[in-house]
């Protein structure tokens, strides 16, 4: 998590999720964006630590919370603290991303291609189903 561009995120002060680039797994990001311009953010990832801390760094303005992105409760979690500490939910950044299985098909062991599914497909289908279930619920077009 130290590869953080945080002083991109710190400077811009817009809406838009902070730029990551780490090895294995990505946080989830979800935006208001209320006022116009003015972003607040509640990251969700595995990393609790580095997620606290770059939630302090950017201010008051963002809350971590504790997310798997393959357990579809930990994404309910995720939504619903959004809306329930911000009002209302406008964007969701489904960024949780790992390199996955590699490999000949033939030895690639099952687990790992699973694991792959669930973090790559399954976790944006949690999140983009239970931000549609917020965003819906209030006309919203994203």
């Amino acid at each position: 998590m130290e590869q953080f561009h945080r002083h991109q995120r710190l400077q811009q002060k817009q809406c838009g999720p902070p730029t990551i680039d780490h090895r294995y797994q990505t946080p989830q990001a979800v935006c208001v964006d209320d006022p116009p311009g003015k972003g607040a953010f509640l990251l969700g990832d595995i990393q609790e630590d580095a997620g606290q801390a770059l939630a302090a760094e950017l201010g008051s303005d963002a809350v971590f919370v504790s997310c798997n992105v393959t357990v579809e409760e930990d994404i309910i979690n995720l939504v619903d603290t959004a809306v329930s500490h911000f009002g209302q939910l406008d964007i969701m950044y489904n960024n949780a991303g790992i390199v996955g299985s590699a490999g000949p098909i033939a030895t690639t062991p099952a687990d790992e291609w699973k694991f792959t599914i669930d973090v790559l497909i399954n976790g944006v289908f949690y999140g983009c189903k239970h931000a549609a279930r917020v965003m819906s619920a209030k006309d919203r077009k994203s």
